[in-house]
């Protein structure tokens, strides 16, 4: 078997082991704030969907539900997001080498930080 010493590390389990922090409490404390806020917006959105209609003789559902189909994208994107960064995060926790079970390449450098960033600018 001819490999490089990246690939052996990779199959060996031992990929991102010394580029991680060992105690990144700012990066979970990050996590956390960006995840609660998701999470603050999509009850916000099912409170309002739940409210009585302030004035029913002007108030039009289909209207109203017209703009949903944006939300439900958004938030496909964005549950897809979370779950990928809770995925790799789990995975490098229990020490799981997802890159070589997946067989992505080793140079690709996508960490469960990269997930949870784009989840949060979404």
């Amino acid at each position: 078997l001819n490999a490089s010493p990246e690939v052996a590390r990779l199959a060996a389990g031992l990929g991102f082991q010394s580029r991680a922090p060992s105690g990144s409490t700012q990066n979970e404390l990050i996590l956390s704030f960006f995840f609660g806020l998701s999470t603050a917006f999509m009850i916000s959105i099912g409170i309002l969907l739940w409210l009585p209609e302030a004035d029913p003789d002007t108030f039009s559902m289909c209207y109203f539900l017209s703009s949903m189909p944006v939300f439900r994208v958004v938030f496909s994107v964005l549950l897809v997001l979370w779950c990928l960064g809770f995925v790799v995060r789990t995975c490098d926790k229990a020490d799981v080498n997802l890159m070589f079970i997946l067989r992505i390449d080793p140079k690709c450098r996508v960490t469960s930080d990269w997930f949870f960033s784009r989840a949060a600018i979404l």
